[in-house]
């Protein structure tokens, strides 16, 4: 009878955990807005506050965990060092200055407009680390009147952003908040002429949220300027999703085993069609798309608010 009563109870556990399964599935693609049945459970996500499920579209292939997590449970991972003591420490936001040296001569040749179209420039970096992208683009075009305002979470590396602009960018404007970007204020919003985000956008919850508040930020044919690791599922690439899994010492993607990425942070994994999928499915009449450009590491867009 005991044991009669343990299987039916282990059973129940089974049925119940197998419904709550199919739950996590009944869900639209955050990027596209895709209905459930396009989603297929691809790996578990290991993440630091909770083990989640990861999930592909098949209509733009964003890849990307599920369920997210909460604005609370974000802030514990970014506020404070937490994020670059999991990557080696403070070091980890100054050791690749090409990047953004390169990301700024790409800004600049297509985005010509943000230096020249007001008086008074207004630059906002988001997530600025150590601060290379915005000094960059002030040393390649530098002019008085530009003001340069920054957003790193973590108060040490915001400090490494405060002495990159005292080194690099000499005589610039600028500010470094040491904090989380949450909007701009009242006296700000509808007026900054150019917003940057270097691999950012795939550590939010709401990327249409995030993009909503740019739109709020921005004057008129205002710049928004975005990068994100380049990261299909499989493919040719260099650098792929299937490549960073290690299941069990094995390589290649399992639908039961743990998801080991170099960074588990990201909650999102785009490429260039998913970044197109995410500005289309809700942020087309707001913003027109001026370039795109995408390698091996990197995908990048150039947006302009509509008037």
């Amino acid at each position: 009878m005991l044991i009669s009563f343990i299987f039916l109870m282990a059973s129940f556990a089974e049925a119940h955990q197998k419904l709550m399964n199919v739950g996590s599935l009944a869900h639209s693609c955050p990027v596209c807005g895709a209905a459930s049945h396009h989603q297929t459970v691809v790996f578990h996500h290991a993440l630091d506050f909770r083990d989640r499920h990861m999930h592909q579209c098949g209509m733009c292939t964003s890849v990307y965990v599920w369920p997210l997590p909460t604005d609370q449970e974000l802030s514990g991972l970014y506020v404070g060092d937490k994020y670059y003591k999991s990557r080696g420490g403070r070091r980890a936001a100054t050791q690749f200055p090409l990047l953004p040296s390169s990301q700024a001569q790409w800004i600049q040749q297509r985005a010509s407009g943000a230096w020249t179209e007001r008086a008074r420039p207004v630059f906002v970096d988001v997530g600025c680390g150590a601060g290379f992208l915005l000094s960059k683009l002030w040393s390649l075009s530098p002019r008085e009147g530009i003001q340069m305002i920054c957003y790193e979470p973590s108060k040490e590396v915001a400090e490494d952003a405060r002495h990159t602009f005292k080194t690099h960018a000499a005589g610039s404007s600028y500010i470094v908040h040491p904090t989380l970007f949450d909007g701009c204020g009242h006296e700000q919003a509808g007026k900054i002429t150019l917003i940057t985000m270097s691999h950012v956008l795939e550590h939010l919850a709401s990327p249409h949220s995030m993009l909503r508040t740019l739109a709020k930020c921005l004057m008129p044919r205002g710049y928004a300027f975005l990068a994100v690791p380049n990261k299909p599922l499989r493919g040719e690439a260099s650098s792929t999703l299937e490549q960073e899994v290690n299941t069990q010492g094995t390589r290649g993607v399992s639908s039961t085993g743990d998801f080991k990425p170099k960074n588990n942070f990201h909650l999102f994994y785009f490429t260039e069609k998913s970044i197109r999928a995410l500005i289309y499915s809700g942020h087309n009449a707001t913003f027109s798309i001026i370039d795109t450009f995408s390698n091996s590491k990197e995908v990048r867009v150039l947006l302009r608010r509509r008037t």
